[in-house]
């Protein structure tokens, strides 16, 4: 990489003021122009921003005047400089023109040269018209200037062509090039690849369509390219991306190559019709038999209509468009513009041979060319051929322009020809009256040869303002002359950026100068500059230069530009380069930060919505109503089946308990929730009437249910929802009820035989019988209440095979961090419910007569068992156990029984445990007369008078920081008053507490 640029001069003040006044002094004229383009991307025009006061003067225009470059001189077309505008704003390189503008009150000749700059286009010009021209010069200028008006007429042409194209019912694209660069493609086309036309027009097919590459169609297209043989696929399937979405479709694709005027391959043209549904019926039809027929007769139909539509496009087409039918080129069909070509009516043209309705068209060499066509399968395209045509009675000779292309069957067998034409009589008489002025022109530049003299001064000042300008340009310049590319001149940015002083590089060879650019090759496009006097651009290029005296590579923008003198002599190579290092390591890193976070996106996106599916299909099977509630409203964000078959399919996602149910308001359903939501402890009802709306019925039903509101925590142990497991035990609460009412009916009875006992051997038979039903129906009660228990811990166990089931296809928690601790959570509520069912069983266990049977048991050796369960928890908190039990006697009591008094008052002594001092618990135990006193003492946390008067209640929890249901000391309690025991207990509040149990002697 290197560049030139003259030293700014001592002195001349680096001002952006500079700018404005040398483009105020400057003699030749400069313009900025703006873009003016169309949906589709495409340059139709540029609007005037800025005219310096010498462009002011030549163009006769204000500073900034409110008009477009084609409205201001329309005539500019013939000459070929709009399309050199055009070329000069497509690409970065400076282009140079020059043209004779005769048209719209001016009469010059114009040197121009132009350049992208950002989003517009700079153009520097001048009126060269008292420049020496030499006759072959002009000659040359002026068969340009014919090349370039027909030129614009084939553009003209095209675009008549492409408008054709745009308004076909099929997707149609037009790619140039080995590389299949997207030159055209109509809307139809855009929709069908899922694109905007101006992300894929000017791109490789593959660089703007990635998603198509990988399912043959890249040897397709080069097949097509190479060979001129056309490619036919029939309902190919095809995945593409519409809406950032994968989509797979049937299409028929035609793959046709292109040739341009001298019968020279450049491309292919593709068009597609999409087929899915086609396809799609066609697969169904042959499972469902009758079905496909009306499918088929409705693609017919459709069909028909494409074809009908095609017709009307046909003739609003701005072109004359006819087809041809058999080797008598019979005519089938001619839009409105070929029939007043021919000057013939519809009806006098189809059905008829082309010279037998047009008979003085013969012999003028066009059956040739249509037999021709019909033979090779080649395209034939005329530009501006003559023919003669009797029209308005009146023989007259005109001149057109036409495509001749040959038209196939389904089978690849040519039947006719398709004949695009368009009446040019206009542009070739135009054209031939310009070569006449060009006649005229050569006199003229004879008297404009004299004022050469002083433009030629005028060159030389504009040159030394030219030179001022580049010294204090904002971006890298400098001047190389000669083989050894010697630099001539280099500004201050330049030589910064090589690492070394101006004087240490101005006047000696470049590699001598910068040593550092040996073998990187910048040397070699100076010197193919120098020997071609083709510019040379680069983009991005990398290059290690010196920084702070180490080698750095840095990327840049240059142009390689050959440097003329006012005799068109090539004195050096001038070279401007920008620093671009940041925005490609920017663009770098984003590129490659994008392709990663694209493909986790979407995998992770993929697994999400399979967890989810399985997820609900698992709740979806618990055989209980469930549902979750999420933030302080209580939200439904799932509910199963179930739970909306007892809700009378009335809850709704994101709609609150309160509007999906009102009247659980008013029956304290709602403040349930909302303790649980504010305390974060769990609410468990039990044959807990509800009145609910029942749809069948049309108006409310009382219900009987068990539930359990469980709250769930996020990882900060916050409430951040409540899951409600709800059964229905209506039936059970009935038949309780029934039961109950028997039971007052033997109450009353009883009564009443204990008043008229006079008759109680008389009724003594009914009594005994009483007594029996109601032996039977306690019986029956506790069946239910085990069942009842029962019932609730089946739906928990599935749910938790369900999820022990899910986790076999959740991702790790190094992929995806939440959704295992959300599981996580999800066990954690089902063991403590299930923890609380439990618990639920034993306190019906502890009415059971028939418990396990009372045995003699010695304490000491129990405890030693117990000691041993809790050794890891010992262990682990570092607590001190002391026993004091040797002396003391044994007890009848049952050995499982009392092995859990003493685990959980043990256990509990050391959870509850002081954070500030080592746990020592003491158990002492001695004998009376008639009891065992057993006392647990420990230094831990201790309790106030408020919390020990609740310590033994069901589901009392007086410190939230430790797991557990608030069931256990309630358990021990009913257990030891059931064997005829006490228990009862001293603390204070950051001392400890001592737990003191009285049992029978044995």
């Amino acid at each position: 990489m290197a560049a030139s640029l003259v030293s700014l001069p001592a002195g001349l003040p680096a001002d952006p003021a500079l700018l404005a006044t040398l483009l105020d002094l400057l003699p030749m004229g400069v313009i900025y122009y703006t873009p003016v383009v169309d949906v589709t991307g495409t340059l139709t025009d540029l609007a005037l921003a800025y005219l310096n006061p010498a462009a002011q003067r030549l163009t006769r225009l204000p500073a900034q005047p409110d008009t477009t470059y084609r409205q201001q001189f329309p005539a500019t077309d013939a000459s070929g400089a709009w399309d050199f505008h055009q070329r000069s704003w497509r690409g970065p390189a400076p282009q140079q023109f020059r043209f004779q503008y005769a048209a719209d009150g001016f009469d010059s000749y114009f040197r121009v040269t132009a350049q992208r700059l950002g989003e517009g286009l700079l153009v520097v010009f001048a009126d060269t018209g008292d420049e020496r021209r030499r006759h072959v010069e002009e000659a040359l200028l002026a068969s340009q200037a014919r090349e370039q008006a027909a030129r614009a007429e084939a553009e003209a042409q095209q675009a008549e062509l492409r408008a054709v194209l745009e308004q076909a019912p099929v997707a149609i694209s037009l790619l140039q090039g080995p590389a299949h660069v997207i030159e055209f493609a109509n809307t139809r086309m855009a929709q069908m690849w899922g694109r905007s036309l101006p992300q894929v027009v000017g791109r490789p097919h593959f660089t703007a369509l990635p998603d198509l590459g990988g399912q043959g169609f890249e040897a397709v297209l080069d097949t097509v390219f190479r060979t001129g043989e056309p490619y036919y696929l029939q309902e190919q399937v095809v995945t593409i991306h519409r809406a950032e979405q994968p989509y797979q479709g049937y299409f028929n694709i035609a793959y046709q190559p292109s040739y341009n005027g001298q019968g020279q391959r450049t491309g292919v043209i593709t068009s597609a019709i999409e087929v899915t549904e086609q396809v799609v019926a066609r697969r169904q039809l042959e499972q469902l038999n009758g079905a496909l027929e009306a499918r088929v007769q409705e693609r017919t139909q459709q069909l028909v209509a494409q074809q009908a539509e095609l017709q009307r496009i046909l003739e609003q087409a701005p072109v004359a468009i006819a087809v041809f039918r058999g080797p008598q080129h019979v005519i089938e069909q001619a839009n409105e513009l070929q029939l007043a070509i021919w000057d013939k009516t519809r009806e006098q043209a189809l059905g008829k041979g082309l010279f037998e309705l047009l008979p003085e068209v013969a012999g003028q060499g066009f059956e040739q060319i249509l037999r021709g066509v019909m033979a090779t399968g080649q395209p034939y395209v005329g530009i501006d051929a003559p023919a003669s045509f009797t029209r308005h009675g009146v023989r007259e000779e005109i001149f057109v322009s036409f495509v001749h292309q040959p038209l196939r069957e389904a089978d690849g067998r040519i039947s006719g020809v398709i004949a695009v034409i368009t009446d040019t009589t206009e542009q070739v008489r135009a054209r031939r009256h310009v070569e006449q002025l060009n006649a005229e022109l050569e006199a003229r530049v004879q008297e404009r040869t004299q004022q050469l003299a002083a433009a030629q001064a005028a060159t030389e000042r504009e040159r030394a303002l030219l030179q001022a300008l580049i010294a204090q340009a904002p971006v890298a310049i400098a001047l190389f002359q000669g083989e050894d590319l010697c630099v001539a001149s280099a500004n201050a940015v330049i030589t910064a950026l090589w690492g070394y002083a101006p004087a240490q590089v101005v006047g000696r060879p470049l590699l001598e100068g910068v040593p550092e650019l040996q073998g990187q090759g910048f040397d070699d496009l100076l010197r193919q500059v120098l020997r071609t006097q083709v510019p040379v651009t680069g983009k991005e290029v990398p290059a290690v230069l010196l920084r702070d005296g180490q080698p750095h590579t840095s990327y840049y923008d240059f142009v390689y530009q050959p440097l003329y003198d006012a005799q068109d002599q090539l004195v050096g190579v001038l070279n401007v380069s920008v620093e671009v290092t940041d925005q490609v390591l920017a663009r770098q890193q984003v590129e490659h930060l994008n392709a990663e976070l694209e493909a986790r996106v979407q995998a992770r996106t993929r697994e999400l919505a399979e967890q989810q599916q399985l997820l609900h299909r698992i709740l979806g099977q618990v055989p209980a109503a469930l549902a979750t509630l999420s933030g302080p409203a209580h939200h439904f964000s799932f509910f199963n089946d179930f739970y909306q078959e007892l809700s009378g399919h009335r809850a709704t996602l994101g709609v609150s308990v309160t509007q999906a149910f009102p009247e659980a308001v008013e029956q304290g359903f709602v403040a349930l929730l909302d303790q649980v939501y504010r305390t974060g402890e769990l609410v468990v009802g039990t044959d807990t009437p509800v009145q609910l709306y029942d749809n069948s019925l049309g108006q409310p039903r009382q219900y009987y249910i068990d539930f359990v509101y469980q709250p769930l925590f996020d990882e900060r142990q916050q409430v951040v929802g409540i899951l409600a497991f709800i059964l229905e035990v209506t039936d059970r609460v009935v038949a309780r009820q029934q039961v109950e009412v028997g039971q007052e009916q033997v109450q009353a009875l009883n009564e009443e035989l204990a008043a008229i006992n006079a008759k109680l051997t008389v009724t003594n038979e009914e009594l005994y019988e009483s007594n029996r039903q109601l032996t039977r129906t306690n019986t029956d009660l506790d069946t239910f209440v085990y069942a009842a228990s029962h019932d609730l811990k089946a739906p928990i166990a599935n749910i938790e095979g369900l999820l022990s089931a899910l986790r076999e296809y959740l991702p790790s928690e190094a992929q995806e961090p939440m959704v295992p601790r959300l599981v996580g959570m999800m066990e954690g509520a089902i063991t403590r419910f299930q923890q609380t069912v439990g618990h639920l069983t034993d306190i019906a266990h502890l009415s059971d007569e028939l418990g396990p049977p009372p045995e003699t048991v010695h304490l000491a050796a129990l405890l030693d068992d117990v000691r041993l369960d809790l050794l890891p928890l010992l262990e682990s908190t570092c607590a001190e156990l002391v026993l004091d039990v040797a002396e003391s006697p044994a007890v009848r009591f049952s050995t499982k029984s009392l092995r859990s008094v003493l685990f959980n008052l043990l256990s509990n002594a050391v959870k509850y445990r002081a954070p500030d001092r080592t746990p020592v618990v003491h158990v002492r135990a001695h004998g009376t007369a008639t009891h065992l006193v057993l006392a647990v003492q420990d230094n831990g946390l201790g309790l106030d008078a408020a919390q020990q008067a609740r310590l033994f209640g069901m589901f009392r929890r007086l410190h939230t920081h430790v797991e557990g249901s608030g069931v256990g000391l309630y358990l021990i309690k009913r257990t030891i008053e059931n064997a005829g025991g006490t228990i009862a207990v001293q603390s204070a509040l950051g001392v400890g507490s001592t737990f003191t149990v009285t049992l029978p002697r044995a």
